[in-house]
C-alpha cells in the first residue's frame, strides 16, 4: 500500500513537471497560452507610453492590428538591428487574433485594424471620425495604434518574450521588448526595454 501511494505521488510530480503546452506555435494550446498571457499583462504593457485621455472617467480605446506579428518582422519595423531574445528559437509565424477578446469593457477597448484598414484615411480628422463612430459615450480614443508580436517561450513555458510597438503617426512611434514570467498562476512583466523610437 505504501509503495502504491509513493508511486502515485511520484507519477503526479512527473506530470506536473512536464509541460502541458505544445511547442508548435500553430497548435491550439500554444495559441491559447499566448492569449492568456496577453490578457494577464496587457494593462501593464499599455502603460508604456500612450496618450492619456483628457477625460479620465472614460474607458481608453486603442486600435489593435488583428494579427500577432512574427517577432523578427515586428522588431524590424523601426529598428535596423532586431534585438533577438533568448527564447527566439522557432520564430513563430504571424497569426490572426480576435481583437475583441482582448477588450475588457470597463477597463480597455480594442478596435481591430484589419490589414491596416485605417491607413487609407490620410486626414487625421477622418481617421478619428471613423474610429470615434465605433465607440460609445463611455469610451474615448487614445490616438494609439498597438502592434503585438507572437510570444516566444522558454522550454518550461515559465517565461515568455515579445515585442510591443505603439504608434500615433508616421513619425511618432515607440518599440519595446518585454519578458514575462508566470508567478502564482499569473503572468507578470519581469523585464522591459525600449529598443526603438521615431
Amino acid at each position: 500500500m505504501k509503495y502504491y501511494l509513493f508511486l502515485v505521488v511520484f507519477v503526479s510530480l512527473i506530470f506536473q513537471g512536464c509541460s502541458v503546452y505544445n511547442n508548435d506555435p500553430n497548435s491550439e494550446s500554444y495559441k491559447k497560452l499566448e492569449t492568456d498571457t496577453y490578457l494577464d499583462v496587457i494593462d501593464s504593457v499599455l502603460t508604456f507610453r500612450w496618450h492619456f485621455l483628457e477625460d479620465t472617467n472614460k474607458v481608453p480605446a486603442f486600435v489593435l492590428l488583428d494579427s500577432l506579428i512574427n517577432p523578427v518582422k515586428l522588431s524590424k519595423f523601426y529598428s535596423g538591428t532586431p534585438p533577438y531574445g533568448p527564447y527566439l528559437k522557432n520564430n513563430p509565424a504571424s497569426r490572426f487574433i480576435a481583437v475583441e477578446s482582448f477588450s475588457k469593457p470597463d477597463k480597455r477597448v480594442f478596435l481591430p485594424d484589419k490589414d491596416n484598414q485605417f491607413t487609407k484615411y490620410t486626414d487625421p480628422d477622418s481617421i478619428y471620425g471613423v474610429i470615434n463612430s465605433k465607440l460609445n459615450n463611455s469610451q474615448s480614443f487614445t490616438g494609439a495604434w498597438v502592434f503585438l508580436s507572437r510570444i516566444c517561450y522558454n522550454e518550461e513555458f515559465t517565461r515568455g518574450y515579445f515585442f510591443y510597438s505603439i504608434w500615433w503617426g508616421p513619425m511618432a512611434a515607440e518599440d519595446y521588448i518585454f519578458v514575462v514570467e508566470k508567478i502564482k498562476e499569473k503572468w507578470r512583466i519581469c523585464y522591459s526595454r525600449m529598443y526603438g523610437v521615431s
